[in-house]
Order: structure tokens, then C-alpha cells, then sequence
């Protein structure tokens, strides 16, 4: 009984499973290389045009995908047509259309060409959206959860950017979220804080099972700013929550400039709130 072979590189697979085709080695590289489907008759031929016909050309004229083509002859060098580069106005066209409308709508106008290889590779146009600034950095930070996201987009006045801007600048520029980062709200903080502590409303959005099926309406959640929880712990106050509090504390002492930061903090959620 002749022994079974891998179909590449022809060392013996008797012992593999009975439908196995390729060695572990040769295997592993066809799933991360997928090989071609094109037949020897097809090879032979784009062999001879390659270096002559553009590679795209060569798929055409064999009734094949460019992918194919490539994976049956990965040891061909073939020419390399530039569709954009050669031509100039359609890449005006194209870069003009996105600095109005935006990737998705200008790959709807483009259905047969890779908008984003287009408008990375020659970006000529003024950018979509401009970077934070770290000044900017620094108020979105005061701003927190204190300011709703829809005040804070209007403060900013970004050139097309809304809400959904501020909740994105948060997670890719600060890692975290606004919610907590200057107050925690009543029913969290009441374990661990006595009655005579004082409080502010906070805006947020909710969707509850009475609007449900509607848009979200917004909401006020009572909370207590961490400069006043320091003020008014509870005597058998954990350790480890009183120096959260503590550093908590001097953070929002940092980033307002201030030793009493309560002041500027009510007159920030008032004037940016009123906006």
C-alpha cells in the first residue's frame, strides 16, 4: 500500500487523519495563506502577461478575482495599476464629497472604489474634526458628570461633534468614565455618609419602563460633591473609602485651583447648563 502524501511538500501523512490532505507545517501556512483555485492552463497564461498588462487587467481577461490571481502566483511580480493615482480629478472628486458628507456617504456615492484608501493615502482636504487641545483636555475633565454631555458639546463648539463626542472623548483620550469622577450620588454615598452632608442635582438620561418604546427624557440624581463627603463621613467609616475620599478630594482641589472648589464648581454647572 503506497504510502499518503502532503500535496505540498510530499513527506508522508499515514499516521494524520484519514481526510487530511497537508502535513501540520504546510497546513498551517494554507490558513493564513489561503492557496489559489486557478488552473495550470490559467497560471501559465497570467505568467506570460505578467510584467506586461497590469495585474487587475490580467484577473479580467482570465475571469478571476484579483485575490486569486495572487494567491495562485505568489512568486510572480506582476504591474501594479494605480487606478486614483493615474487619475487626479477623480481624487479631487472624492476628497471634496468627504470634507462635505463624511466616509459612509461618500462610499454610497463610490460603491466601486475604497473610499478609505483614498482619502488616507492623499488627504487632501481640511480634517473632519480637530484634535483636543489640552486645555480643552482640562475642562471636559472639570465638566465630569456635573455638565450634561449636550451642554458641554455647545461649550466646546467642535465643527461636527455632538454629545456623542464628549462620551468619546472620555473613553479614547481619559480612559474612564464622567459619571462619578466629582460627586457620588445619594443612594451609593448615604452608607457611608451622615444626614447633614449637602447635595446637588445632576442631570442624566433614562430610559425607565414608563418611556419605554419613547426617547430617553432627561433626569436630575441627587449626589454629593467629594469635598463635602470629606466634611461629613460617618465616624465608622471604612478606612479604605475615607482615603479614597481624601484623594478624591485633593483632585478636585487640582483641577479647580482651589481649596474650595464648591463654589466654582455650582457656578460652572449654572453658566455652561444655561447655554
Amino acid at each position: 500500500m503506497n504510502a499518503k502524501k502532503c500535496l505540498d511538500c510530499k513527506i508522508d501523512i499515514s499516521k494524520r487523519h484519514q481526510n487530511a490532505k497537508r502535513c501540520f507545517e504546510c497546513t498551517k501556512l494554507t490558513t493564513l495563506r489561503p492557496n489559489g483555485t486557478m488552473t495550470r492552463d490559467q497560471i501559465k497564461i497570467a505568467k506570460e502577461m505578467a510584467g506586461k498588462v497590469p495585474r487587475e487587467e490580467i484577473a479580467m481577461a482570465l475571469g478571476v478575482s484579483l485575490s486569486n490571481l495572487k494567491r495562485s502566483c505568489r512568486d510572480t511580480s506582476f504591474l501594479y495599476y494605480y487606478i486614483h493615482k493615474n487619475n487626479p480629478n477623480l481624487v479631487r472628486e472624492i476628497c471634496s464629497y468627504y470634507e462635505k458628507n463624511g466616509k459612509n456617504k461618500t462610499q454610497k456615492k463610490y460603491p466601486n472604489i475604497k473610499i478609505r484608501s483614498v482619502i488616507e493615502h492623499y488627504k487632501t482636504f481640511s480634517p473632519r474634526q480637530t484634535r483636543w487641545t489640552e486645555k480643552q483636555l482640562h475642562e471636559l475633565v472639570k465638566m465630569g458628570g456635573l455638565v450634561s454631555k449636550e451642554a458641554q458639546a455647545k461649550y466646546f463648539n467642535r465643527p461636527r461633534a455632538n454629545a456623542g463626542s464628549i462620551e468619546s472623548a472620555w473613553i479614547k483620550k481619559i480612559n474612564t468614565k464622567m459619571s462619578t469622577i466629582h460627586y457620588l450620588p445619594t443612594y451609593r454615598a448615604k452608607y457611608f455618609i451622615k444626614n447633614s452632608c449637602p447635595s446637588i442635582e445632576v442631570k442624566f438620561w433614562s430610559r425607565n419602563t414608563i418611556n419605554k418604546g419613547k426617547k430617553p427624557h432627561q433626569e436630575f440624581v441627587k449626589a454629593h460633591l467629594w469635598c463635602d463627603i470629606k466634611k461629613h463621613l460617618k465616624n465608622d467609616c471604612p478606612s479604605f473609602f475615607k482615603e479614597a475620599v481624601i484623594a478624591l478630594d485633593k483632585f478636585q482641589q487640582w483641577i479647580f485651583n482651589s481649596t474650595n472648589p464648591k463654589p466654582l464648581i455650582l457656578k460652572m454647572i449654572q453658566e455652561r447648563e444655561a447655554k
